[in-house]
């Protein structure tokens, strides 16, 4: 299995498969379906059922573990230190974390834990309320090239048709770091179409029975339309 940081450099758009829900559990996660598991700690937590599935399935498919900050969409209430620990507790068998901007100094133990050994550190911000502009947007890649990430990732709510311009205007702002853009919300849909084609690096569908987000599609259709589409990023 190609190590997902060569994965990353080479630059073709990548499918990752959440899983928030024990249904997501029960999937293979086969080439068709995705190219990356995210499991959302927060939501499935860690027990045997987890460990297994990661365990299981590391071998062959890169396993991205998050455990989402309350106030970015996770669930649970979890404090920093609780949400470090269930990191901490997959990293046998992650090939990658995400951690929030904001997070970054208060889970800075496990963020470091993952840089050294060698996983791919994604760095993300999420706004379920707008569509921020791209200039509000690029501090926090400064912020996160500073703390060592890999990726970074923007997540937000796109409503109307006009919104989709935040979506593409991030994507062209030439950051130093490969971005994964995606929309939630009404036109969450087409903003994660346009925004593969345009080159996000991470494009985010679920497995099981429901999204881990608004505007998600399923993994194995997002596949589809990438692959049909040709996007090469």
């Amino acid at each position: 299995m190609a190590k997902l940081h060569d994965m990353v450099r080479e630059g073709r758009p990548l499918i990752v498969g959440s899983i928030g829900e024990s249904s997501g559990l029960g999937v293979d996660p086969g080439p068709e379906r995705c190219d990356v598991v995210e499991v959302r700690l927060d939501l499935v937590g860690t027990g045997p059922e987890v460990v297994r599935y990661c365990r299981d399935h590391a071998p062959r498919v890169p396993i991205l573990m998050t455990a989402r900050h309350p106030g970015e969409g996770g669930a649970g209430e979890l404090s920093a230190e609780a949400r470090s620990e269930a990191l901490r507790a997959g990293l046998d068998h992650a090939a990658a974390i995400d951690v929030e901007i904001r997070s970054l100094e208060s889970m800075e133990g496990v963020w470091k834990e993952a840089g050294a050994r060698r996983l791919l550190r994604i760095a993300s911000y999420h706004d379920f309320d707008e569509a921020p502009r791209p200039e509000k947007l690029a501090p926090y890649i400064l912020t996160a090239q500073e703390a060592g990430a890999d990726v970074v990732k923007f997540a937000f709510r796109v409503a109307e048709p006009g919104e989709l311009h935040s979506v593409a205007a991030l994507l062209r702002l030439g950051a130093p770091l490969p971005l994964a853009v995606m929309g939630m919300g009404p036109l969450g849909p087409a903003s994660r179409v346009l925004a593969m084609q345009l080159g996000s690096i991470l494009n985010y569908g679920y497995l099981g029975d429901g999204p881990t987000a608004p505007g998600q599609w399923p993994a194995s259709l997002l596949a589809g339309a990438r692959d049909a589409g040709g996007f090469t990023g």
